[in-house]
């Protein structure tokens, strides 16, 4: 065993593309980090592989914030949304889907996974030298929400992109019986997600473009439980 690094931040995302939460601990199982990824509208007109709606159709969808109702039960909690004009409800409420729709201008529903609606992987790593080295060469201090990372760490190694040489070795939680290990396998291939501000759902272009000049458009790295 060789220590790497330390974790800095863990972030579960209960609603696809809506905005996440940062916890202190979390479960991890073969399908990822317990309440990540368990509810996700679609595009009720979409056939294809991927008919999730997400920032890149509806940019506000980022500024929703989900909550676990009972943090101890991530499995099996009711999630409450409070929507950027304060107003709260409930993950199943008509009203909500009505709202996000609307800003779509096409029909979408919602979807209840008991795993996860993940794109390509159901864990995903960055280290803070990678997230400096982009904030450096973009010249502003992003904001590392942009990307949806699940596991932010502190590499021992302050090399950019050390996280890309972890692939296909094991990355160990601790020194438990039962600690979570992870098998970081490729970096990430972005999209104009990233251009989108947590915040304020505002775009810029050049996020994506430094992304592009700095790693050929990948940042952070997928990994398997």
């Amino acid at each position: 065993m060789e220590k790497v690094g330390t974790i800095r931040e863990i972030w579960i995302y209960p609603v696809k593309s809506m905005r996440g939460i940062s916890v202190d601990s979390a479960e991890m199982y073969w399908y990822g980090l317990l309440g990540d990824r368990r509810y996700a509208y679609v595009r009720s007109s979409d056939h294809s592989s991927f008919p999730w709606l997400t920032g890149r159709d509806v940019p506000q969808i980022v500024q929703y914030q989900p909550r676990f109702l009972n943090d101890t039960k991530r499995r099996t909690s009711e999630i409450e949304v409070t929507t950027p004009q304060g107003k709260q409800y409930t993950m199943s409420s008509s009203l909500l889907r009505q709202e996000i729709a609307t800003q779509h201008g096409q029909p979408i529903h919602l979807m209840h996974l008991n795993r996860q609606a993940f794109d390509a992987a159901p864990v995903s790593i960055l280290s803070t030298a990678t997230m400096q080295h982009l904030a450096s060469t973009h010249g502003s201090d992003l904001d590392q929400r942009r990307f949806r990372i699940n596991i932010i760490i502190d590499a021992d190694d302050g090399t950019p992109f050390v996280e890309d040489g972890w692939a296909d070795r094991s990355l160990t939680f601790g020194e438990r019986a039962n600690s979570a290990v992870i098998l970081p396998f490729r970096p990430i291939k972005r999209c104009s997600m990233v251009n989108i501000h947590p915040d304020s759902a505002e775009r810029d272009t050049s996020v994506l473009k430094a992304v592009n000049k700095i790693s050929d458009n990948c940042f952070g790295v997928y990994c398997w439980p």
